[in-house]
C-alpha cells in the first residue's frame, strides 16, 4: 500500500470515537469509491492531486492534496456533518506518520458540503481537502 494512502487511512482507522460514529467500523472506511456501503454514515477518501515538488534553497518538499469526506443517505446532513467535524480534527494542523516521509504539515485547505439526489434518496457529502506537506527522508 501505498504509504500516504497508509497514513491516512491508519489515522482514520485508528481513532475508537470515529469508528464508533459508523455502522461498521473500518468497513465502512473506503479507499477513492466505496464498494457495496449501503446507505452510510461512511468515509471516502483519495488522492485530488499527484505528488507536486517544490524547492527552497536546500530541500525539496512534496505537496499533494487528499479528499476525505462522510457520505450519509438520509434527510438531514447531521451524522454526515458530525463525522466530517471529527474528521477535520484529526487531520488539520497535524503531522501524519509516513514510512520513510517527514510530514512538515496537513491541513484542510476547502470543504467539501453538498448533497446530491439518487432516485428517492438525498446523498449528503461533507468533509475537505487536505493539503499534506512532506520531505522524502530515505
Amino acid at each position: 500500500m501505498n504509504p500516504v494512502r497508509k497514513a491516512f487511512n491508519n489515522r482514520l482507522v485508528g481513532d475508537s470515537d470515529l469508528m464508533e460514529m459508523l455502522p461498521n467500523g473500518e468497513d465502512d472506511v473506503y479507499y477513492r469509491r466505496p464498494v457495496d456501503a449501503g446507505s452510510g454514515p461512511y468515509i471516502v477518501f483519495g488522492p485530488m492531486s499527484p505528488g507536486v515538488d517544490d524547492w527552497t534553497f536546500t530541500d525539496s518538499m512534496q505537496w499533494r492534496v487528499w479528499m476525505i469526506k462522510a457520505v450519509h443517505y438520509a434527510d438531514s446532513p447531521t451524522d454526515a456533518e458530525d463525522i466530517a467535524a471529527a474528521i477535520n480534527d484529526l487531520f488539520n494542523d497535524v503531522d501524519l506518520e509516513i514510512e520513510n516521509t517527514r510530514s512538515l504539515v496537513c491541513r484542510r485547505v476547502s470543504e467539501i458540503d453538498y448533497p446530491e439526489t439518487r432516485g428517492e434518496d438525498t446523498v449528503h457529502h461533507v468533509g475537505g481537502q487536505y493539503r499534506l506537506l512532506t520531505q522524502s527522508t530515505g
